[in-house]
């Protein structure tokens, strides 16, 4: 009797916790349950600072659009009449399109946010991406299921709350939206090899890359190589259709033909908003731009290129930043391949060894930049093994990496430092982590923990990186907008963009060269500006500007920008 009391006071709490972990596996719940960790993390970051200067750049938009009620994205400059080129435009990097001076490159991501921001501002726009790495977890957890997981739960929180998809959840940027798109596209297309759709699935898969590409360039050539696996493996192999090649041949170029319908259906629906609401094209510009500019400075892009796999120092020596970076990625491709197969204990604790020094090397100077994806991401690494048990594994993963070389070719030159976890290549990543959680099941538990601290805490102290950057930027904004100067110049392209929330129009101007610094001076005379605050980033290696035609620098003062990026602030005056 004493036994079946002991008994029955010891089952509810095992049921308890059943029952917990069975509500944490409804969608709903677990969907819910991200989204608040989502919303928890991003209210400690100040809202007048961000994650990059895109980010800012919509927050200007944003704020123009309220004050022009709603519809209206023209940021305007002060400063047209004697600058019609925009050379010195504060918000560096707005086009021209038509009489309007636009900030941003993307239209579909600001029409979701206007209504938002007219409603609650920053904090609520930010939801639109909390949102977006909500929909690329529950991608991953479909692309795991058809891999053969058993429910795919271990991808959603690992891709939830353990890479950069976390991070970009903080901020207002296209990057959560264009993964979760770009994924789900993945899922239909897997849909479409296994023959459980057809024809309307790959046009909606299409379009789902098309409406990526409309928020992130690169989203054109993501779909294109694993459209292009898809249909190589339709074509080659005969997989759930057993026909003869001649009719897997007309099959394949028919879904192909009904993925590039669905892309081109979504790109010339975004052309015809951006005319209809700017007046002219946008981001096909852009892309025709990006386009033209592809194979130049191969020398950059090869130092962007190990930065953006293996960086984990944004301002480190690129040679050093990327020894080390082989250093941590070789034993943990050799251990990840002992430990998929269950071989000797000591390649596995090698593994788990080299996963620690990424987390030591990445904290040993503290919050910084992870500029690189297998940094941000070290289970990803992982996945460069899970990668080859099947042919299903080998399409994603090769697709993956396919890809990468032709980002960095095509890619914008100068942005491969300034982003967290590779942004350029985050599909890839992504992908390369849904693989790895397919053979994490393989480890003991103690190996398969030892693997995954390491990715939360990575993600962790990008948060903290984020959180501190945001409030230190918004500092430095409040301190610029107090200036009691007239106009207020700086020689950082991009720290305007990066402090648009203090963006006051009529009172900034850009001067990212200092070979314009006559088309400076011209100005201000033109403008009668007697007295400016220069903003200039301290540079042992540079000289100060000095004296600007008949304008001289009486004042310095030194302020913080970022953690360990000090600005030297220098009053002039007219002297003559």
């Amino acid at each position: 009797m004493g036994q079946e009391s002991d008994t029955l006071q010891r089952d509810p709490r095992p049921a308890a916790r059943d029952r917990v972990f069975l509500q944490l596996r409804r969608p709903l719940v677990a969907g819910l349950l991200l989204f608040l960790v989502y919303l928890a993390a991003s209210l400690a970051t100040n809202p007048g600072g961000s994650l990059g200067s895109d980010v800012g750049a919509k927050v200007a938009t944003l704020k123009v659009a309220e004050e022009n009620g709603g519809g209206d994205l023209d940021v305007g400059y002060w400063a047209e009449d004697v600058d019609p080129e925009g050379v010195l435009h504060p918000l560096y990097q707005s086009n021209r399109v038509g009489d309007r001076w636009i900030a941003v490159t993307t239209l579909p991501m600001l029409a979701a946010a206007v209504p938002l921001w007219l409603l609650g501002g920053y904090r609520a726009v930010v939801l639109l991406a909390m949102a977006g790495s909500v929909a690329a977890a529950f991608a991953a957890r479909a692309i795991a299921r058809r891999l053969g997981a058993r429910d795919g739960w271990s991808a959603y929180w690992l891709v939830g709350l353990a890479s950069p998809v976390a991070i970009y959840a903080l901020v207002f940027w296209e990057h959560s939206t264009g993964v979760a798109l770009l994924a789900w596209a993945v899922v239909l297309l897997l849909d479409v090899l296994h023959g459980k759709a057809g024809w309307r699935t790959a046009c909606g898969a299409g379009a789902l890359i098309g409406l990526a590409a409309t928020m992130r360039t690169e989203a054109l050539l993501y779909g294109a190589v694993v459209v292009a696996a898809v249909l190589l493996r339709l074509l080659v192999f005969d997989g759930p259709y057993r026909e003869s090649l001649f009719v897997r041949f007309r099959r394949t170029v028919g879904f192909g033909i009904a993925a590039a319908l669905g892309v081109a259906l979504l790109l010339a629906a975004n052309e015809l908003l951006e005319r209809a609401w700017l007046g002219g094209p946008l981001r096909s510009t852009r892309a025709v731009g990006t386009a033209e500019s592809s194979g130049v400075h191969l020398g950059a892009r090869v130092d962007e290129a190990y930065r953006t796999l293996l960086g984990v120092n944004q301002v480190a020596e690129p040679a050093r930043d990327a020894l080390i970076g082989l250093l941590i990625l070789v034993p943990l491709l050799i251990g990840g391949i002992a430990l998929s197969r269950r071989r000797e204990r000591l390649l596995p604790v090698a593994m788990v060894l080299a996963s620690w020094a990424l987390f030591l090397v990445v904290f040993r100077n503290g919050p910084g930049f992870l500029p690189g994806l297998f940094a941000a991401s070290p289970l990803a690494v992982f996945g460069l093994v899970a990668m080859w048990r099947s042919a299903d594994r080998r399409t994603l993963g090769i697709a993956a990496l396919v890809a990468v070389p032709g980002v960095v070719y095509f890619g914008y030159v100068g942005g491969g430092i300034p982003q967290w976890g590779g942004r350029y290549l985050l599909l890839s990543g992504f992908l390369l982590l849904v693989l790895a959680t397919l053979d994490l099941p393989k480890l003991d538990a103690l190996g398969a923990t030892l693997l995954i601290v390491p990715a939360v805490a990575v993600t962790i102290f990008g948060f903290v990186w984020t959180v501190q950057r945001s409030h230190t930027l918004a500092e430095f904004g409040e301190l610029v907008a107090a200036r009691p100067e007239p106009v207020v110049v700086t020689t950082s392209a991009f720290q305007f963009r990066e402090t648009a929330a203090f963006y006051e129009d009529g009172r900034y101007l850009a001067l990212p060269l200092r070979s314009q610094l006559p088309v400076l001076e011209n100005a201000l005379e033109r403008l009668g500006v007697e007295e400016f605050a220069l903003l200039e980033p301290e540079d042992p290696d540079e000289e100060p500007i000095g004296a600007i035609g008949p304008y001289e620098p009486t004042t310095t003062d030194v302020e913080e920008f970022l953690p360990g990026v000090d600005y030297r602030i220098v009053h002039y005056e007219l002297t003559t």
